[in-house]
């Protein structure tokens, strides 16, 4: 899967052309400190052994990442 930073619904694959790439570069290092690679533009693969403690971790270090830098990252917009 990709995960993408951007304001509002991604409805079309240009709106994917907003993304402001320090956000997933900042996503990549601090999920890397975390303890969980992630790929430099923001591709993760879960394999089949990824059981409910390690989900909980990564959503635990998700979770983190996004409370720690809220004030930065995009916004939904309606």
């Amino acid at each position: 899967m990709n995960l993408h930073f951007v304001e509002g619904p991604v409805d079309t694959p240009a709106r994917l052309d907003d993304a402001d790439p320090s956000v997933i570069a900042l996503w990549h290092i601090e999920m890397l400190l975390r303890g969980y690679y992630v790929t430099p533009r923001g591709m993760l693969a879960l394999s089949l052994p990824f059981g409910d403690a390690e989900l909980d971790g990564f959503a635990g270090a998700f979770d983190d990442f996004l409370s720690s830098n809220l004030k930065i990252l995009p916004r939904r917009t309606n």
